[in-house]
């Protein structure tokens, strides 16, 4: 039987990898997902990535990184590479199942390790086994539209801590372009009660059932819109990154059709300031939300009096320097 020997072996190494991660149930997300790079110097055209059979989303045959690839000249030893220099792209990720907000970020490339991403709820996600809901709308006090109604406080972070661990943990979440958001949480335990409620024996008078326990939850928001980034593309994929909202360009639906669509970049999302809300219509601001988890139940949070049933949000003010 005659032997075959191999001529060559062809070896690609991809410019970008992403392990996406729910941030909610810290699961790997290796499906549904599209996931697209794009160079900002609108030299090139749009690559989507493809899933590697370890869940991770990589990406071949990006422009200008053709050596890189196929590991002609000299090896990049830095990420981003030092020299020669890198090549930025604006990479953007969406959910095509709904689930997930899109988001965007700008990466020089090429990458030598795996980058880990996290994927926020979007609010029309179906509940999860073992987790609780927190579900709202967020409106900002400080601007309005031309019939004098609050514009939506959009792509503000929400985060909430209760006292399932010591010390708290903190769960993060992001309204869409509407204001609303789904932030999930694990269940609170019925073994562990909340503070000051003691554990008595199941005959003993007064002794509240788990139906009847509340767990405080603690909600706080950032929110500074014209800190906000956001990452736009029009039909030749000729990309352009806009500071702050923009009426009529920043507040359009995901899948609405525009000469130019724009994602928000998930890095000036995250680090927005705190802001403060309204826990009545006629009370002061406050720094915090103060609500109660019911056990199997999900939660709705709301500013007392308001007619849009929406939490209403004050941005902190914008100090020039």
């Amino acid at each position: 039987m005659p032997n075959f020997y191999p001529l060559e072996t062809v070896l690609r190494t991809a410019p970008l990898g992403l392990r996406c991660m729910d941030i909610a149930t810290q699961a790997q997300v290796s499906g549904g997902l599209s996931i697209t790079a794009t160079p900002t110097n609108g030299r090139g055209k749009t690559v989507p990535a493809f899933v590697t059979r370890s869940g991770i989303y990589a990406f071949q045959g990006l422009p200008g990184l053709h050596d890189f690839e196929y590991g002609i000249g000299q090896t990049f030893q830095t990420s981003p590479p030092a020299s020669p220099p890198g090549q930025e792209f604006a990479i953007r990720v969406e959910d095509a199942l709904g689930n997930y907000l899109p988001w965007s970020m700008a990466l020089t490339l090429p990458r030598s390790e795996v980058l880990t991403t996290w994927l926020f709820s979007a609010p029309k996600r179906a509940g999860v086994p073992g987790f609780m809901v927190i579900r709202g709308g967020l409106k900002d006090t400080t601007r309005r539209r031309a019939d004098g109604t609050l514009r939506p406080a959009a792509f503000a972070r929400i985060s909430a801590e209760y006292e399932v661990t010591s010390p708290p943990t903190a769960y993060v979440a992001l309204a869409d372009w509407r204001g609303e958001f789904a932030l999930f949480l694990p269940a609170p335990n019925p073994l562990q009660r909340p503070a000051g409620e003691t554990v008595t024996s199941p005959n003993t008078t007064g002794r509240k059932t788990i139906s009847q326990l509340r767990w405080p939850v603690t909600l706080s928001f950032f929110y500074q819109p014209e800190k906000q980034r956001f990452i736009c593309a029009d039909a030749r994929a000729q990309i352009k990154i806009i500071e702050g909202q923009q009426e009529g360009l920043t507040d359009n639906a995901p899948t609405a059709a525009s000469e130019r669509r724009c994602v928000p970049e998930l890095v000036s999302l995250l680090m927005q300031g705190a802001a403060e809300m309204l826990p009545g219509v006629t009370l002061p601001a406050a720094a915090a939300l103060e609500a109660e988890i019911e056990f199997g139940k999900d939660v709705v949070v709301r500013t007392d009096g308001s007619t849009d049933s929406c939490v209403w949000l004050v941005p902190p003010t914008i100090v020039s320097p």
